[in-house]
């Protein structure tokens, strides 16, 4: 049975993250995604022609996971369940796929890597702001005067989470900490 393009293409990107994942990206060589996703390194050219356009396309994958955080929060009128989703895709990020965060973390913080990040933002900055522009109505829902000023320590905390469980997941309770996120933001102080 003949594979499509798309079929490939995908092949290339899931034997890549896979060993993304388990060696990192700067150690994984094409040669090994390719015998990975039983595809020809010429072959494999005429889809990706670097490694990092591989990274690329990963990063525009994440991009859309992103776009339906974004949808999912647009369509939600309630402000508590906005924040329950934001928490749930949190938890599910970084308990269900550790493996994958932690090389998304790594790759990215990477100076020669986080070119391709930039570039990649550069590409659609509007999906970006609708993240941010839901953020910044979730925080006003919530009650914050200043939502805007209020969205760095909300992300830093989402993010604090998540850099905290995969450091030490034996260690750090991140479900317990992810209630309390949520209790605290939830309560609707008035902030300055």
């Amino acid at each position: 049975m003949r594979r499509s393009a798309d079929e490939r293409r995908s092949e290339i990107l899931r034997a890549a993250v896979a060993l993304f994942e388990q060696n990192g990206f700067d150690a994984t060589s094409v040669e090994e995604i390719t015998a990975k996703a039983k595809i020809s390194k010429g072959l494999a050219y005429h889809y990706f022609k670097s490694k990092d356009e591989i990274l690329l396309a990963l990063i525009g994958l994440r991009l859309a996971e992103l776009d339906d955080l974004t949808r999912r929060l647009r369509a939600e009128p309630s402000a508590e369940r906005r924040l329950q989703i934001l928490i749930d895709q949190l938890l599910d990020d970084v308990i269900s796929g550790e493996k994958r965060q932690r090389f998304l973390i790594t790759t990215f913080l990477q100076p020669q890597n986080n070119k391709l990040v930039q570039k990649a933002m550069k590409v659609s900055p509007e999906r970006f702001e609708s993240l941010q522009q839901e953020e910044i109505r979730l925080l006003a829902d919530l009650g914050f005067k200043d939502a805007e000023a209020e969205l760095p320590l909300f992300r830093a905390g989402m993010q604090g989470m998540a850099f905290l469980y995969l450091l030490n997941p034996a260690a750090f309770p991140l479900r317990q900490v992810a209630a309390q996120f949520v209790l605290k933001y939830s309560k609707k102080q008035e902030q300055t």
